[in-house]
């Protein structure tokens, strides 16, 4: 459930990429719900994640480089949503 966001993620990636292509407004609009479901399920990934990450046996570098990789994603995919809604 943690990862769920970069299924999402890709799949806005790959209506992003068609749109290109034939520049539909359903495709269009389809993009950007979908971004809109990735950053949302984004954000509470990155909580939840968060949280699990506070349980004993999570330390280290690759830990730290998860947690900031998964933040920025978070930042990004909310960014590009509100691009498109705008």
């Amino acid at each position: 459930a943690l990862h769920l966001p970069i299924g999402i993620i890709f799949a806005a990636i790959g209506l992003e990429l068609i749109n290109r292509r034939q520049n539909d407004p359903k495709t269009i609009m389809a993009a950007t719900t979908l971004w809109g479901f990735g950053a949302i399920t984004a954000i509470l990934t990155v909580v939840l994640g968060l949280m699990h990450a506070q349980e004993a046996g999570f330390e280290g570098n690759t830990v730290t480089l998860h947690k900031w990789f998964g933040i920025s994603v978070a930042a990004a995919t909310t960014v590009i949503w509100l691009w498109q809604l705008s």
